[in-house]
């Protein structure tokens, strides 16, 4: 505001009305200077129960306006799962929603984390959970800003099965008191686990001994005209774990005392 005076250096003077002279603002838009990079976070490898998760850093951003009042918002415009071939794809059965796994956080001066347990261990390795953020700043003046689309990826790690029921070790006795072949028929199921719950797998079962022991109990050659030890194998096991051990076997040959024992080395 100013007082314009004019003087005719005779003692007279006028004045105008005081003059207001206005300068006003105008809204400036923040402005991002360091986005929040793209990260991933890994189940950990080689053991069950939670996988903890720790990452946290800042989101930069500037506003000419030194007295504007920010707030920072993040919102979750997309999470998805892919398969092990990088395929969208429905998560497997028995897994809570996709959102309950999301554990970011950003407060208004763009301090961010993404810290927290996550139950892990369904995810197989190649498998991912994947999320998309809009983050924006607002200077509550009508201006805001906004960093590409954050992207989080949670990746899966292999764990291994876990044989929860052994084949217990078993034996089959010739017929006593008749001749001809002597009809066995055992089975039972190989019990296993996988916390990787799409994990397809296969069991092999390797023989890796078969040996003839005399009546006295030593290793000893079978008797003359005998056929292979192998051609009295009938174990078999499926890819479910199911065995059997069934069929006809002529052991008429095996005195008392005498055995045959097969070793196998069973793999899931």
């Amino acid at each position: 505001t100013y007082v314009i005076t004019v003087d005719d250096g005779q003692g007279g003077t006028d004045q105008q009305n005081p003059l207001t002279i206005t300068i006003t603002g105008t809204n400036d838009a923040p402005v991002i200077t360091a986005e929040i990079p793209d990260f991933a976070v890994a189940e950990d490898t080689g053991a069950s129960g939670p996988t903890n998760v720790d990452e946290s850093g800042s989101l930069g951003f500037d506003d000419l306006d030194l007295t504007d009042t920010h707030t920072v918002d993040s919102l979750l415009s997309n999470s998805e799962f892919r398969d092990r071939n990088g395929n969208l794809s429905a998560p497997p059965a028995g897994v809570p929603a996709l959102e309950s796994f999301d554990l970011f956080h950003i407060d208004n001066a763009g301090d961010w984390t993404f810290q927290g347990d996550l139950p892990l261990d369904f995810l197989a390795d190649g498998e991912s959970i994947t999320f998309t953020y809009v983050i924006t700043v607002d200077d509550g003046e009508g201006g805001t800003a906004q960093q590409n689309p954050l992207t989080i990826t949670i990746t899966g790690t292999n764990d291994a099965p876990v044989i929860t029921a052994e084949i217990p070790d078993f034996s089959v006795a010739e017929d006593t008191g008749a001749s001809g072949p002597t009809n066995v028929d055992e089975s039972g199921s190989l019990g296993f686990d996988d916390l990787d719950l799409t994990d397809t797998h296969t069991v092999q079962s390797t023989r890796e001994t078969s040996e003839f022991r005399d009546r006295n109990g030593d290793l000893s050659a079978p008797p003359a005209g005998v056929p292979a030890l192998d051609s009295f194998d009938l174990f078999h096991i499926d890819n479910a774990g199911d065995w059997t051990f069934q069929g006809p076997l002529e052991l008429d040959f095996l005195a008392d005392g005498e055995s045959i024992t097969f070793t196998y080395v069973i793999t899931v």
